[in-house]
């Protein structure tokens, strides 16, 4: 830090053609040495900034630029040494403030790489999720149960029909031809025969169609569905 003694002789040298409050800035030098004389050095750097806006002379750049070192601001002290170099490039001590500006580089660089390796790592957003295929109906249940009702209503219908048959070839009255009931006893024997064999067959497949259809997710039941009202 440059000597109270040099900042002292520059205040009391004459007088340039920018007057300054001599008091105000000599009351605000003693305050910051003051402060930076007890380790206070937020308090020193803040009195040294005043007086150098009342009395822009390269010492308080110097003496800023200590506070800042002290402070671990080692960008900003490295700048306001190179501030003073500008102001009084015959300073006495350039060799040292040109040691100091090659530290506070050094600390500013080796500052900004450790901020770096003590940033938590990015977090790479995981891929979108691909849309779940959707789950495939079960036509072949559909089939088998229609398949089965249109079975069983065929082999109900004729089953129906070949009773009809039958109760014609019992009445006498209607028919008196034996002849004729016969045939229509065999044509009720037949009628009723495929009628319940279709029946069996109608059963049998809505019976495997309803078995698959229970098995299968309960998903694709309810696409099923709406499928078959949209349908219908």
């Amino acid at each position: 830090m440059i000597r109270p003694a040099l900042l002292l002789l520059l205040l009391m040298a004459p007088a340039s053609s920018q007057e300054f409050d001599r008091a105000k800035v000599r009351q605000l030098f003693q305050l910051a040495n003051a402060h930076y004389t007890l380790g206070q050095y937020v308090e020193a750097l803040e009195a040294f900034q005043q007086a150098y806006l009342l009395h822009p002379d390269p010492a308080f750049l110097y003496n800023i630029g200590q506070c800042d070192r002290q402070l671990g601001h080692s960008a900003d002290a490295a700048r306001d040494y190179r501030a003073f170099l500008r102001a009084l490039p015959v300073a006495p001590n350039r060799t040292a403030v040109e040691q100091l500006i090659v530290e506070m580089d050094n600390q500013a660089a080796a500052q900004i790489r450790l901020v770096q390796a003590q940033a938590p790592p990015r977090q790479e957003l995981p891929p979108p999720l691909a849309p779940a295929p959707a789950k495939r109906v079960d036509r072949l249940a559909i089939a088998l149960v229609t398949s089965g009702a249109v079975l069983l209503a065929g082999g109900l219908g004729l089953a129906l029909y070949g009773a009809s048959l039958d109760t014609d070839a019992r009445d006498p009255r209607a028919h008196t031809d034996l002849a004729t009931r016969e045939q229509l006893y065999a044509e009720s024997r037949s009628e009723g025969s495929v009628g319940y064999v279709l029946i069996g067959a109608g059963c049998a497949l809505a019976a495997v169609g309803i078995l698959k259809w229970v098995l299968q997710p309960r998903d694709a039941r309810v696409a099923a569905l709406a499928r078959l009202q949209v349908t219908f």
